[in-house]
């Protein structure tokens, strides 16, 4: 599954909440339904990051997460349910890390929202394949027009 989609409007949501977690990483979970195509983000729900430098990484309270990850595995094809991961890098580009790479991502997508120094935020998709990660192509829909 290499295309993720989700509105502009919903990443720009994400990066304001990560930027607004700096100078520690942000994280939660990405909702959202599989179909054909790949997958369509609709929403995030963030979660406390539990990890003893939070400022450095990211750790998923058990309590907050193992319910989402049970809901996951028990979706249906096609119905809003946990779909992925993500955190950000306070101040760092939106590369996975040796820590990201090293740890289990039990679902299919995994957002990094980075942070390099006097840049535009950025925001990244991957995927665990058989052979390590992929980048995903991350298509951001136009958000609709509102009317006054």
């Amino acid at each position: 599954m290499n295309r993720v989609a989700c509105a502009e409007e919903l990443a720009a949501r994400l990066l304001a909440y990560c930027e607004a977690c700096r100078p520690l990483e942000g994280c939660g979970v990405l909702w959202g339904s599989r179909d054909a195509d790949g997958l369509l983000i609709t929403g995030y729900q963030p979660l406390a990051n539990r990890a003893n430098n939070p400022a450095q990484a990211f750790l998923l309270d058990p309590a907050e997460w193992v319910p989402l990850l049970l809901q996951a595995e028990a979706s249906q094809p096609g119905a809003e349910s946990p779909v992925g991961l993500f955190h950000s890098h306070p101040s760092s580009a939106a590369i996975p890390s040796a820590e990201d790479l090293a740890s289990e991502w039990p679902l299919p997508t995994y957002w990094i929202a980075g942070f390099p120094e006097e840049r535009h935020p950025e925001l990244a998709a991957y995927e665990r394949t058989g052979k390590g990660i992929r980048r995903q192509t991350l298509v951001l829909l136009p958000s609709p027009c509102r009317g006054e």
